[in-house]
């Protein structure tokens, strides 16, 4: 993924969302995060021009807001720039006419470098160095592991808890995987009914925290802020 290259048209000046910041830098991050070729990814395909990700994810690696990054997706996506597939599982994102910003430019600059070739030879020689001295740098470090994406666990009302992840994140207190799956432990003992009530109270009165036990709403005592600090924050 951190290796190759992609092109970049200078009509893009002429884009509308070219003034727009966060717009600008999520279209630019989502071309280079897309895959160059088809690729495997635990049993389903996740097509050339499409990645796996999340908005905590977008968040982290461009240093916005959940919401900035929300807005700026829904903008990308009412002018057709890519599309977005959801599941409780992940998140596809796939950039429209990928080919177009990559395979014609591609063809482009072989004709160029045809005609060219001792400008370009060099300008390549100097990549490759470039490279090779980028792929030492990183060797000496410890490479990150790629960030998990979190699986639900068996027995949850993933509709529930697709509503319920939605929610937390309409209220600005979206969860890290720990918070979770501390949140998913809470249900998976109940059934599904009651996996749905439970959400659906707290969606209601606009908590935060899940609260299956009925006994806990009857004013014996406050609402277990500090569970709900602890486990879902």
């Amino acid at each position: 993924m951190s290796e190759g290259w992609v092109c970049l048209h200078r009509k893009l000046l002429e884009w509308e969302w070219y003034d727009d910041a966060n717009t600008m830098r999520l279209f630019i991050h989502c071309l280079l995060r897309a895959n160059h070729e088809d690729k495997s990814w635990r049993g389903i395909t996740i097509e050339k021009g499409s990645f796996i990700t999340s908005r905590d994810v977008l968040s982290a690696e461009l240093g916005l807001s959940v919401m900035q990054i929300r807005t700026a997706l829904r903008k990308l996506k009412s002018t057709n720039e890519i599309t977005i597939k959801t599941s409780p599982q992940h998140t596809v994102i796939t950039v429209i006419n990928y080919h177009k910003y990559q395979s014609g430019n591609q063809q482009d600059n072989q004709r160029v470098t045809n005609k060219q070739p001792t400008n370009n030879q060099q300008v390549t020689t100097n990549n490759n160095e470039n490279n090779k001295t980028r792929k030492k740098k990183t060797s000496k470090k410890e490479k990150s592991p790629p960030p998990e994406t979190w699986t639900p666990p068996a027995g949850l009302n993933l509709k529930a808890w697709a509503e319920y992840v939605a929610h937390r994140e309409e209220i600005k207190s979206p969860m890290t995987d720990l918070a979770k799956t501390k949140a998913a432990n809470v249900l998976v003992d109940l059934t599904h009914a009651h996996q749905q009530a439970c959400v659906d109270k707290s969606i209601a009165n606009g908590w935060k925290g899940l609260f299956p036990k009925e006994d806990r709403f009857a004013g014996k005592q406050q609402p277990i802020s500090e569970i709900d600090t602890v486990i879902f924050e």
